[in-house]
């Protein structure tokens, strides 16, 4: 790979958004805090629910899931995420409450 092949590769990655993990499993009834993490793009980064929901008793603020679960359940909504840019990906996480 040459160089000029490089900035194009570090330029793509670079604006890819994505998260880098996957939320843990939660329980009924147990505090739970999960912040997003997000690669890709440039930040500060904002996210927003566009389909589908969180289980019940979670909700989504500045890029963390939190809340207290009220029953088992899996939800798998699509997030978006918006760079310092205004670049915008939706991506789809699953969250699993026991």
């Amino acid at each position: 790979m040459g160089f000029q092949d490089y900035l194009n590769w570090d330029h793509l990655r670079r604006r890819r958004l994505r998260f880098t993990d996957s939320p843990p499993v939660a329980s009924v009834g147990v505090p739970y805090s999960y912040t997003l993490v997000i690669a890709g793009g440039f930040g500060p980064y904002t996210t927003a629910i566009v389909a589908g929901s969180l289980p019940a008793g979670l909700s989504l603020t500045t890029n963390v899931v939190s809340g207290t679960p009220t029953g088992a359940e899996v939800k798998t909504p699509f997030i978006a995420i918006t760079d310092a840019n205004g670049r915008v990906e939706e991506r789809q996480l699953e969250f699993v409450v026991h």
